[in-house]
Parts: structure tokens; sequence; C-alpha cells
């Protein structure tokens, strides 16, 4: 692939740049996603933020997440379906998903831990960061492609009630309550308490989802005391994976899944001396899902199908940390040993033509692990170096470590980025205790990943980037037919390619902004092409600005085309399909803001999934006041 079939692709975009969604990267604002450190260098990794005006018009996490171009969010049925993210190709558990660096991971699940990022909501999420590559030697077992860290807001110095309401063309409604203010002392905090219901993409589908979420801190900064909470519910009913949705399935009964979530991170500084300060870190996660499926029928394809069946797991984690960090001056240092106890259990049934086989499970795991980081920065030249020990419980221990490097050539506006690393995914516990599939003889999936990057300021407000990377993923565990049907590790995966960007302000009023990726995943065995990931995806944005009260943002985005699954048709290749989205923001009052926002304008006809239905064109009108 040449950089000049790159940048054609993206030329040729309906609209240049989604990446105006992403503000720049700055090294404050993704201190606690990317680097334990803080800012005494400037990060060699490839960060992203989405924030302000591009996330509060999206209603899902999911919905913000399909304007990086680097990750294809699979989403089949809207928000009912559970959905895939890919970030550079990878699988969706080899991401982990962070609520302010609490990770939301329950590996009780069949997809391995992870996360259906449509079931959350936006709203008390102030940003997104995501850090594409290994970051095993940040955040231990999981991170082998990367980390999406959805922070919540803190304080502010006057109290701030704000309320707002959306309805949809498709009776999807959202309502969310909030509070920003000052607590006691130096404290601040948030409170964001929302509902939302995505209505009915295809007949029968629904989604419906409420959450609490909550904090208070100190200040921003990353070693100051804080306390973040969230509790929630959802409940969904839409076809199975892989039973050809309402176009194909055989059986036209919805499956139907119900989550509930509590959340608690809690971290305090217990010493300050000089430029050595010590923190303690705290974090409960508690998940219970319950699945009720009406299974998929055997076809020409599959002899066995998927039986119906129910599922009822509940997942705990509880996790502690000690950590200090030296500051000194143009570097900083840290070190620290984590402790993880895990908790996961499974009541559930397969039914056998009548017969209830039992697929419960109950396993415990505890890990323990010790890191280390430092930073240098030296003239234009900044560094970054981790190294982390990982001991769970029954598996060998794993080491695991990162490099990065930023130079700012002198006298040119250019940025050169490198970075490499390790990474390491402990098998979830679905895949060790499943008694139909599971082996409990599973080794740790591991990656190994590099990067380089060359940043043009081209003049202010307008910067091009290009960056072309490769990621090795070996002892994936896959799923072997048999007989007997069992979970094994057997394949070595290849993703490379590159990713181009390009921000440019027009004017002070008109912004645009491009990205394109080229992802090629591949089975190493086979040369076979990973099903479900597409090789190109761009995301692009227009933003105009015609008054100082009014925004308006044309949003396109591509996906490429990608093989597909389903037991009824088999094996088949989805065309590449285009989304092209409108956003207009209006300031009624310094307090009130309206918002409509048009999804699919075109009412493009594609599929997500094989035989699951595009949401078609959707309209949304939302108001906010501020009080």
């Amino acid at each position: 692939m040449s950089m000049r079939r790159l940048l054609c692709l993206g030329a040729a975009t309906i609209w240049p740049g989604y990446a105006a969604a992403q503000t720049p990267a700055s090294v404050d604002s993704v201190v606690v996603t990317a680097s334990r450190v803080g800012a005494a260098a400037a990060s060699p990794y490839a960060l992203a933020v989405i924030e302000g005006e591009p996330l509060a018009a999206r209603q899902s996490v999911a919905d913000a997440l399909s304007g990086v171009a680097d990750i294809h969010v699979q989403a089949p049925g809207g928000r009912s379906g559970v959905s895939s993210i890919f970030l550079r190709g990878a699988d969706p558990n080899f991401t982990v998903v962070q609520l302010d660096g609490v990770p939301l991971t329950a590996t009780t699940n069949s997809r391995g831990g992870a996360v259906n990022v449509s079931e959350l909501d936006v709203a008390g999420i102030e940003r997104v960061e995501v850090v594409a590559g290994p970051l095993s030697s940040l955040y231990g077992s999981g991170a082998l492609a990367g980390v999406i860290n959805l922070i919540v807001p803190g304080g502010a110095p006057d109290h701030r009630f704000t309320t707002s309401a959306a309805l949809g063309s498709d009776q999807d409604y959202a309502v969310a309550l909030g509070w920003r203010g000052p607590l006691a002392g130096s404290f601040g905090g948030s409170l964001t308490a929302a509902v939302s219901d995505d209505g009915s993409v295809y007949s029968g589908s629904k989604f419906r989802t409420w959450s609490v979420t909550g904090k208070a801190a100190a200040d921003e900064s990353p070693e100051s005391a804080r306390l973040v909470f969230k509790i929630s519910r959802n409940r969904a009913h839409s076809f199975p994976d892989s039973s050809g949705g309402p176009r194909f399935a055989t059986l036209t009964e919805l499956e139907t899944r119900e989550g509930r979530e509590t959340l608690v991170g809690l971290r305090a500084p217990i010493m300050e001396l000089g430029r050595l300060r010590i923190v303690a870190d705290a974090a409960y996660l508690a998940r219970r899902d319950s699945v009720v499926t009406p299974g998929v029928a055997p076809s020409a394809f599959d002899d066995f199908g998927v039986p119906a069946g129910e599922d009822r797991s509940r997942y705990e984690r509880l996790s502690a940390g000690l950590g200090a960090r030296v500051n000194g001056g143009n570097w900083a240092g840290a070190a620290g040993l984590e402790a993880q106890v895990e908790d996961g259990r499974s009541d559930g049934f397969m039914d056998f033509f009548g017969f209830h086989m039992p697929t419960g499970f109950k396993l415990e795991r505890t890990s323990l692990a010790a890191f280390a980081e430092v930073g240098r920065s030296a003239g234009g030249l900044d560094l970054n170096a981790g190294v982390r020990v990982d001991d769970p419980e029954g598996l060998e221990r794993e080491v695991t470590a990162r490099a990065g490097l930023r130079y700012a050539v002198t006298g040119a506006p250019l940025v050169l980025r490198a970075s490499g690393g390790t990474g390491y995914k402990a098998p979830s516990f679905y895949a060790l205790g499943n008694p139909f599939v599971g082996n409990p003889t599973l080794r740790p999936e591991k990656s190994r990943a590099a990067e380089a990057s060359v940043e043009w300021t081209i003049a202010e407000g307008s910067v091009a980037t290009l960056t072309v990377f490769h990621a090795r993923y070996t002892d994936l565990i896959d799923f072997v037919p048999g007989p007997p049907p069992q979970l094994q590790n057997r394949k070595l995966v290849v993703s490379q390619g590159a990713s181009a960007a390009l921000t440019w302000a027009l004017s002070p009023t008109l912004a645009a902004a491009i990205q394109a990726t080229y992802a090629d995943t591949q089975d190493d065995d086979t040369g076979e092409q990973l099903l479900s990931r597409p090789t190109w995806r761009t995301a692009s944005s227009l933003s105009w600005r015609p008054h100082e009260a009014l925004l308006l943002t044309a949003r396109h985005s591509y996906v490429g085309p990608r093989k597909d699954y389903a037991i009824p048709v088999g094996p088949r290749r989805l065309d590449g399909y285009s989304v092209v989205s409108t956003d207009a923001a209006l300031t009624i009052h310094p307090q009130t803001i309206a918002r409509l926002s048009i999804d699919n304008v075109l009412d493009n006809d594609y599929e997500a999934a094989i035989g699951f239905p595009s949401p078609g064109l959707r309209a949304r009108l939302a108001i906010s006041q501020e009080f």
C-alpha cells in the first residue's frame, strides 16, 4: 500500500474530516490514560480525544467512537444489539474500556470480556480518550490493542444544574439531569442521572437504560483525591448473534438481555515529601447479566446451530494499589504495586431437544502486579518507557513493556513519533469454566506491536499526520468445532496498515478534518481476512459557524467491504457503505441550547451484520437548559 493511495482515498471522501470531533490531544488531557508520569514528557503514543459538541450530539459511546477511523464499531440493530469494537483490526475484547480509569470488563460473558459500548450513554461523560497500542505495561491483562477511557467531569467554581431532553423520529428518547459545582474544602463534584430508549430499529427490537454517574475530586491532576461511581441498568430485545437477523433468521423469537452494573473507584494521596508523592487506589466492579435466547436453527452451513437456553452470570472485581511518583523537573518516574481479586459465576443451561444441559461455572482469581515507568524531556526529545510484571493465579507470570519517543524537529514544523510494546490477556472465566466449550488449559493471549508517525503543522489550526503500524497477536483463543467442541489457543493474527489524518482550519468560522485508516488483519496460517473487519475506513466532518449562536456540522463515514458469517446463509461478503449525518446546535440563550441531529441523511440501506438492516434516516431534537 502506498502513501499516495491512502491520501487519494481520503481526498475522495464526500466531506473532509470527522477528526474535527477529536480535539488536539494535549498532554494534560490524556495523561490519565496514556501514562502514569504526567506531563514530564509529551506523549509519544497514538492518542485521540472526543469532547465538546461532537460528544454532546451523540447518544451512546458507540456513536461517538464511530467517528474515529482507527475504530470500526459493528452495531447490528442499533443499540438493541451487542456492539463490537475493532481497534485497528484487533478483537473486540483486546481493547480495555474504562470509566475514569476503572475497567468495565466482566470476564463471565461469552465474548471474552468485551464491553458492549452501545449500552453506555454519553450523559455524564466529559470526554472520551482513545490510546492505541499495547498498554498491558500500564493496565495489565486485556490491553493488547489499546484503551478507551470515559472521563467523568469534575467540579466547577459555582453550582450548575442542567436538564436535557431528546425526542427522536423512531420513538426514541433520552432525558438527563445533571449537577456540577463545589463541595467541601477544595473538592468539587458532578452528578448525572440519565434515562434513554432507542426506539425500534426493526420490529420487536428494543433497548432501554438508566444510569447515575458521579464524581468528587480535589482537582483534575492525576494524583489528586477523587471518588467516582456509576450505577446502571439496561434491557434489550434483539435477534441473537449469527442468527441472520430479521432478514434471514429461521426462528423469529427475540433474545432478551438484562444487565446491572455498579462501579466505585477511589484515589487518595497518603504522603507528599518534596518531589515524592505516594497515592493509594481502590476500585470495585459488580456486573449482573441475564440472557434468555431462543437459539439459532441449524442450517446447511451448521448442522447444530445454537441451542436455546438461559444464562445468569455475576462478576465482581476488587482491586487496590499503592504507587509512588517522583517529579525531577524534566523527568518523572513512577512505581508501585497492585492486587486484584475476581469472582465470577454463571448459572444456566442449553436446551438440547428438551434436555437442559447445565452451563454454569464458578471461578476465582487473585492477581498481583508490580510496575515502573519513567518519562524524560530533553530539548525537543521526549522519552517514555514502562514495564510491568503480572502474576495471575493459576497462570504463568507475565512481563510486558513499552517504550516510545517523540522528537520535535528543530527549525521545522515536524514532530516524529515511534513506539512499541507488548501486551497480554488472561483467559476469561467463560473460556476457562464453561462446561460445554470451556478449556481450563488455555494460555494467555499475547500481542507485540510497533508504530511510527510524522506530524506536520501546515499552519495554525491545520495539521497533517501519517502513521504506520504493525501488530502480531498470538495464542488467540478460538472455537474449534471438534468433536468435542472446545475453545483452544491456535491462531497467529497479523494486523498492519497505516492511517492518515488532516485537520484544516479553512477560516475562523470553517473547519474541516479527515481520517483514513487501512488495516489488513489476517490469519497468519491461512492468509484469510478476519470476519467483520473492513480493510478501509474513513471518517470526516465539516463544521461551520455562520453566527456565534449557531454551529452546523456535516459528517461522513465510510466502512469498506468485509467478510461476515451467519448460520442460515453461511459466509458472505458485505458491501461497503457510506453514512452522511448532520448536526445543528443553536444557542437560544447563554444557558439554553437546541440541537437537531439527523443520522443517515441519505437513508442508505446497508447491513452492519448479515441480515441486520441499517437504522435508516433518524432525526432527533434535543433541548438542554443550564441553571
